[in-house]
């Protein structure tokens, strides 16, 4: 689980774009950000990581993972 509170949805893109090929399944949460940023070609190594309005929204969906 990512927990982004207190960063801006701009200052995260960047890194999110630089690192989502490698990122671990995570659920994201905390600041605005496009989930467009998250999408990548599919890849056999590439893991599920969705954005969530909220931490409990982010915690039921890992959960069910």
């Amino acid at each position: 689980m990512i927990d982004l509170r207190g960063s801006t949805g701009e200052e995260c893109t960047r890194n999110i774009r630089n690192f989502r090929p490698m990122m671990p399944t995570a659920a994201i949460f905390g600041a605005k950000i496009d989930p467009v940023i998250l999408e990548i070609p599919e890849s056999y190594y590439a893991k599920e990581v969705r954005w969530f309005e909220s931490e409990q929204e982010a915690l039921t969906w890992l959960r069910e993972q």
